[in-house]
């Protein structure tokens, strides 16, 4: 190759680019894959090249160019209070059973699971849905009384290492008893609740042994069912009126 070829090659790499010259096209990394999947032969083209579109944090995949239900901010925060919830009830429906039962069902734990703040990942000691789901997944390695009290922990209530029962039962009635599902049994806010709530008796909670006397586990249990039906009468017992009363 003669030197003034070499030199008008350069000319032309600089001004039109050597890849568009060459036909080499730019590489992608697909910032979702790791680096083992990436070694593996994962998925290495850009999204707009079809196929499943790997979502960064649980749940399904959503097909490449789809909408999302929602947009923006709320869809996002919708998405993660879906994907941490159905993660928590799993591993609720899975391990808490028997004596440390916790929810009636499924659809009782998801309904809960969405009134409560979703929290953070590392969360601890605080009345979150993502506090609950670390501590359910603590539960798979246990059994007996160690588990009842790390389901416990997982539970409506948190038993004071996913914030206080008093928290969980005020964020649980102030969904579920309102002036239009309760009229007059709901609370004005949540500070009143946990105000009423404060001096109550407390013991250990399991779903359905607790549904009368005087106690924060009996209005939880209350509070809890109101979330999925009858929400007139359970209420009235979750602010302390007769089948909770003193």
């Amino acid at each position: 190759m003669s030197s003034s070829f070499r030199v008008g090659a350069v000319l032309l790499c600089a001004l039109a680019g050597c890849n568009q010259l060459l036909g080499i096209q730019e590489s992608f990394v697909d910032p979702v894959l790791t680096a083992d999947e990436r070694a593996e032969g994962g998925e290495s083209s850009s999204p707009a090249s079809g196929g499943a579109v790997a979502k960064p944090f649980g749940g399904a995949t959503a097909a490449a160019g789809e909408a999302p239900a929602t947009g923006g901010a709320a869809g996002s925060a919708a998405s993660a209070s879906d994907d941490v919830c159905e993660q928590y009830c799993d591993l609720m429906s899975e391990h808490c059973v028997g004596e440390a039962l916790q929810y009636r069902d499924d659809a009782q734990c998801l309904r809960i699971c969405r009134a409560l703040p979703i929290g953070a990942i590392d969360d601890d000691r605080v009345n979150t849905a993502s506090c609950r789901r670390r501590y359910a997944a603590k539960a798979r390695y246990l059994a007996g009384p160690e588990l009842a009290t790390e389901c416990r922990s997982a539970g409506p209530g948190g038993d004071e290492r996913c914030g206080s029962n008093c928290e969980g039962l005020c964020t649980i009635a102030m969904a579920a008893c309102t002036p239009d599902s309760s009229d007059p049994y709901f609370y004005e806010s949540f500070d009143a609740c946990l105000l009423d709530c404060k001096d109550l008796p407390t013991t250990r909670y399991q779903y359905g042994s607790i549904s009368s006397g005087n106690s924060v586990e009996c209005r939880l249990f209350h509070a809890s069912s109101a979330m999925m039906a009858d929400a007139d009468e359970h209420c009235e017992h979750t602010l302390g009126i007769t089948l909770c009363a003193d």
